[in-house]
């Protein structure tokens, strides 16, 4: 398994060098959540879970809040040239365990 840095998402983030896929937007709009949420989900949030051979890019997810409601949310990122954020969700308690950290 490839050792790759995956905190390179939080910079690439905390700069505002990132890009966020029609999917994540939409899922961003039908949830109620901004952009603010996801980034904060990100640079204060933790990743729990790391997929470094996924194709056709590196992805990780990451456990972070809402800004408002202080709601757990997961962000799944790809580590691409731009770093893709692909979608943003709340963790589903029947998948997820209850402090949402494991399947």
């Amino acid at each position: 398994m490839p050792n790759i840095d995956f905190d390179i998402i939080r910079d690439k983030v905390k700069s505002g060098d990132y890009e966020i896929s029609v999917h994540a937007l939409q899922r961003l709009r039908s949830r109620q959540l901004t952009t603010a949420d996801l980034e904060h989900a990100i640079i204060y949030g933790e990743i729990i879970e790391r997929d470094p051979n996924a194709k056709p890019h590196p992805k990780c997810i990451f456990l972070g809040e809402d800004v408002v409601k202080s709601k757990s949310l997961h962000v799944v990122c790809a580590l691409t040239p731009d770093t893709l954020i692909v979608t943003i969700y709340f963790p589903d308690e029947d998948v997820w365990s209850k402090d949402r950290y494991r399947r």
